[in-house]
């Protein structure tokens, strides 16, 4: 088994996963009680986290959002790991994210 630091692949992978499920609740929490910028911020950060997840099981580490959505596409989608429709949804929710925290207006 691979080691990353002290922790083998696949606790940090069950790790991530479970960090993507609780921003997923919380995704859907502050969704239905109407913050819906929230609830965009925390989707794509449980997609993050997913995507992580993946990449670690293939031991892939990044250090940015960006390498993260980078190494995704080249790893994950190319090696057709999982449908292209991910990585643009990854990529269109880090987007929307953004908008949400920052733009004032959106």
């Amino acid at each position: 088994m691979t080691r990353c630091r002290y922790m083998e692949v696949s606790e940090i992978t069950e790790q991530q996963l479970k960090i993507a499920w609780e921003r997923l609740d919380a995704a859907r929490y502050l969704f239905d009680g109407g913050f819906y910028k929230d609830s965009v911020s925390r989707a794509y950060y449980s997609m993050y986290h997913a995507a992580v997840a993946i990449l670690t099981l293939k031991n892939i580490r990044a250090r940015r959002h960006s390498g993260i959505l980078r190494m995704f596409g080249l790893h994950v989608i190319q090696e057709e790991d999982v449908e292209h429709y991910y990585a643009s949804a990854l990529k269109f929710a880090k987007e929307e994210r953004k908008k949400g925290d920052y733009d004032i207006f959106a």
